[in-house]
């Protein structure tokens, strides 16, 4: 667990640079993809509760850090966010790409 833990900060803190300083300046996209946001759901579906909350933590703190927005309002809504998709660990059947 350990391990995924800090392979996934490692993925989010490239994503998160890549997320504001590449493609924020990009003037022909229309809206920004939240990479983090999609890696934060995807862990938690898969790795449960824990780590879902914690992911969502440290992307929500990392996010406030880089943008305008209050300290600690993105970390509140990725950790929530983080904790409700982990309860769908077990009821999801993600083993295959279509999902039953």
């Amino acid at each position: 667990m350990i391990k995924s833990f800090f392979s996934t900060i490692l993925a989010m803190f490239c994503f998160l640079l890549l997320e504001t300083a590449v493609f924020s300046n990009l003037t022909y996209l229309p809206a920004v993809p939240d990479f983090l946001l999609i890696i934060t759901l995807f862990v938690s579906l898969n790795n449960g509760i824990i780590l879902g909350e914690t992911t969502g933590f440290v992307s929500g703190f990392l996010l406030d850090f880089l943008s305008a927005s209050p300290l600690g309002l993105n970390a509140l809504l990725r950790t929530i966010l983080g904790f409700v998709f982990g309860l769908f660990n077990d009821v999801l059947n993600s083993s295959s790409i279509l999902l039953q």
